[in-house]
């Protein structure tokens, strides 16, 4: 899962007393997405794995995903996944603030970029701000005036044009 993108590998075990003339998977923001929404599709007749790349997704979403095999009976699916693409900071602005993030603030489940050139601050007397992975790019600039709970890694980016920040104030 990154940002806008995201693959799965889905697996067809049997093809129904008809041959499988498509499989792939199928996504939305909505439970039990269908082929009518978003999805790849592999033409061939061959049971077994294959991988499904999911382009064009928003970041900080979260999406439903099914599998699916097509034949010459019905559309068949699988059960039903979830999950949610990173979060990229596209303003500077408060961790506290769903428009710094496009809609929603980060969780202890969220992996967490800030852009290139943004600073968030996580003000003092609120609640932990928390995340999975956090990503300082370069030239960015995280201000901690409250509390910070990373679940997972920091990565703080140096480049030619700076090194990201983090300030604990």
């Amino acid at each position: 899962v990154g940002y806008y993108n995201a693959f799965c590998r889905m697996t067809v075990i049997a093809d129904g007393g008809s041959t499988v003339s498509a499989r792939g998977v199928c996504w939305s923001t909505s439970e039990n997405p269908t082929i009518a929404n978003d999805h790849t599709t592999t033409a061939g007749s061959e049971m077994g794995s294959s991988t499904h790349f999911m382009n064009g997704l928003d970041d900080g979403t979260k999406y439903y995903v099914r599998a699916y095999a097509t034949n010459g009976i019905e559309t068949a699916y699988g059960n039903q996944l979830s999950f949610s693409t990173n979060f990229i900071a596209s303003t500077s602005g408060s961790w506290n603030d769903p428009g710094t993030w496009g809609g929603a603030i980060p969780d202890s489940s969220t992996n967490v970029e800030l852009g290139y050139g943004i600073t968030v601050t996580i003000p003092s007397g609120k609640a932990t701000a928390q995340c999975k992975d956090l990503v300082v790019p370069s030239i960015s600039c995280l201000n901690v005036d409250g509390s910070l709970h990373v679940n997972g890694n920091l990565l703080i980016q140096s480049g030619n044009d700076g090194n990201g920040s983090v300030i604990n104030k």
